[in-house]
C-alpha cells in the first residue's frame, strides 16, 4: 500500500501542474524570435520598396559605380546570376556561370579589350575582369589591383616558346631589376626584343643615346645664361644672356604624362636661326626642312635672284675662287638662269654654309662627302616620345620634385649622347614596399602604379 505521507509531502514541495503555468522567460524567448525573424523581413520588404538593394551587398561599391548602385541589373544582367555563381564555387552541377559578371557586362560600359594584354587569357587561363578587377571590396578604385594578382603570372616572364623578352623573377618593388636604360648591354643580351634597343645602343658596355643628334644640356643651362642673338628683341646691346631652365624646353602634354616633342619651332628658332652666308646671294632665314626640300627652296631664290640682277648672273665668264697657289679655273659662261641657279648650287662655298648650318645640330650620312649641296645627306633624328615604352610615368604626381632628383647629371652633361633617366634605388627612395623603409610605408610601390594594363590615353601607345 502506498504511504500516504509521502505523497502529501511531494505535493507540498512541487506543482504538478507547472507546465500550465506562463513562464515569462519562454515567452519573451518566443517574442525576441518572433521579431528577429519579422523585423529582417520586414527590412527586406522596405528595401525592395523603395529601391534600394544596398542589403544584399557584401560591401559598398566601388565609387566609380555609385551612380547606378541600386540598379543591380547593370552589371548583373543574367537572372539570380550572383547565387548561379555562388554555387559553380561550391562545385554544384548545373552553375552556368562562374562568376557574377560578364566580360560583356564590364565591356558594356568600359569597351577595352579584356585580352589585350596576354594571349593565355585567351585560353581560358584568366577568367576575364573579374579575376583583377573584384567589385563589392568597399574600396574606391577598381583598377588598383593587388600586387598577387598580377606576379601569381609575372613571377616568370617567359613566353610559350620559352624565350625572354624580360627579367624575371620580380614580385614587388624590392625584388625589381635595375632598368634596362641604366644597367650594363651586357646584362640584358639575352634580351633581343627588349625596347631598350628602340632608344639606346651599345657602346663601350654602356647603353646611349642613339638619336644622332649634337646638343650640350651643360652649356644650355649654364648659370650665367646663354648670350642671345644680336637681333633678338631682348639684346637691344648684343651681348644680353637668358638663363634657361629645363621647363624652358621640356614641356608636359595635356594629360601631365610624358613631355612633348622637342620641335625646333617652339624651341631652337628664337636662337638658333638657319641663315646661310652671303656669298648665296639669297639672304634671309633657312626653313627647317629635309635637304631635298632645302635644295629646292634655295633654288628657288637662286632664280629670283637672277630675274632681278640679269647682266651680273649671265656675265661672260666667272672666276672661281680658288686656293692659295692652285690654278685659276674659268667658268664658261652660264647659258640661262637655271644653269647658272645649279652651278651655285654645286659650289663649295655653297655647300660649307649649309653644311656648317646643319652640321651644328644633326650628324651627317656617310654619302655626304662630296661637297655638293644636292649630295647633302643629313642622318635623321630618332628621338623617341617614350624611353621606357613598358611602363607608365606621370610628371604631374611628381611635380614637387626637382628635375635633377630623377634625372641626375643633366646640368653638367654635354654630350647627347648621354642617357638622363632615372634609377631603380631613385624610385625606390620614395616608393617603398609595405614592411620596408624603417617599417613605414612611404609612397606606393603597386605593380599597376607602373605596368598598366588597359590603354586609356593615347600617349600610352
Amino acid at each position: 500500500m502506498t504511504d500516504s505521507r509521502w505523497i502529501r509531502s511531494i505535493s507540498r514541495r512541487l506543482n504538478v501542474e507547472v507546465d500550465q503555468v506562463s513562464d515569462p522567460i519562454r515567452r519573451r524567448r518566443l517574442q525576441l524570435g518572433v521579431w528577429c525573424t519579422a523585423l529582417p523581413i520586414g527590412a527586406l520588404v522596405f528595401a525592395a520598396l523603395i529601391g534600394d538593394w544596398s542589403i544584399y551587398m557584401a560591401r559598398p561599391v566601388a565609387s566609380q559605380h555609385r551612380s547606378f548602385e541600386n540598379d543591380c541589373s547593370q552589371c548583373h544582367s543574367k537572372h539570380l546570376q550572383p547565387l548561379v555563381a555562388l554555387a559553380g564555387r561550391f562545385g554544384l552541377s548545373g552553375a552556368a556561370h562562374a562568376s557574377s559578371v560578364t566580360d560583356q557586362d564590364c565591356q558594356a560600359c568600359h569597351p577595352e579589350d579584356t585580352y589585350d594584354h596576354n594571349p593565355v587569357m585567351q585560353e581560358g587561363a584568366i577568367d576575364g575582369c573579374v579575376a583583377c578587377h573584384n567589385e563589392h571590396r568597399g574600396i574606391d578604385a577598381l583598377a588598383m589591383v593587388s600586387d598577387a594578382n598580377c606576379t601569381n603570372c609575372h613571377g616568370s616572364m617567359e613566353t610559350a616558346d620559352g624565350s625572354l623578352t624580360f627579367r624575371t623573377g620580380i614580385f614587388s618593388l624590392d625584388t625589381h631589376p635595375e632598368f634596362a636604360l641604366m644597367a650594363a648591354p651586357s646584362e640584358t643580351e639575352s634580351l633581343a626584343d627588349h625596347g631598350v634597343h628602340e632608344v639606346a645602343e651599345n657602346e663601350q658596355d654602356e647603353w646611349r643615346d642613339k638619336s644622332r643628334l649634337h646638343f650640350s644640356h651643360e652649356t644650355h643651362l649654364e648659370s650665367d645664361g646663354v648670350l642671345l642673338p644680336a637681333d633678338h628683341p631682348e639684346s637691344a646691346n648684343g651681348d644680353a644672356f637668358r638663363v634657361l631652365s629645363c621647363v624652358d624646353c621640356h614641356v608636359s602634354d595635356d594629360h601631365g604624362e610624358y613631355m612633348q616633342p622637342i620641335n625646333y619651332e617652339k624651341h631652337c628658332k628664337e636662337c638658333h636661326r638657319l641663315e646661310a652666308s652671303e656669298s648665296l646671294l639669297v639672304g634671309g632665314e633657312l626653313p627647317h626642312v629635309a635637304p631635298e626640300l632645302l635644295v629646292g627652296v634655295l633654288r628657288e631664290r637662286l632664280v629670283a635672284y637672277a630675274d632681278e640682277h640679269a647682266g651680273e648672273v649671265l656675265e661672260a665668264s666667272k672666276t672661281e675662287q680658288t686656293l692659295p697657289g692652285k690654278k685659276e679655273v674659268q667658268q664658261p659662261t652660264a647659258k640661262d638662269k637655271w644653269e647658272w641657279a645649279e652651278r651655285k648650287l654645286s659650289a663649295g662655298d655653297t655647300f660649307r654654309s649649309v653644311n656648317n648650318t646643319c652640321s651644328l645640330c644633326h650628324a651627317q650620312d656617310a654619302e655626304s662627302t662630296t661637297g655638293k649641296i644636292t649630295r647633302l645627306k643629313v642622318s635623321a633624328a630618332k628621338v623617341p616620345n617614350r624611353w621606357m615604352s613598358q611602363s607608365h610615368f606621370s610628371h604631374r604626381r611628381h611635380e614637387t620634385m626637382g628635375c635633377e632628383e630623377c634625372h641626375d647629371g643633366a646640368s653638367s652633361s654635354f654630350s647627347s649622347t648621354d642617357i638622363l633617366m632615372a634609377s631603380i634605388d631613385t624610385c625606390r627612395s620614395c616608393h617603398a614596399s609595405p614592411g620596408n623603409n624603417g617599417g613605414q610605408r612611404s609612397v606606393r610601390s603597386d605593380c599597376i602604379q607602373c605596368h598598366r594594363y588597359h590603354k586609356h590615353f593615347a600617349s600610352d601607345e
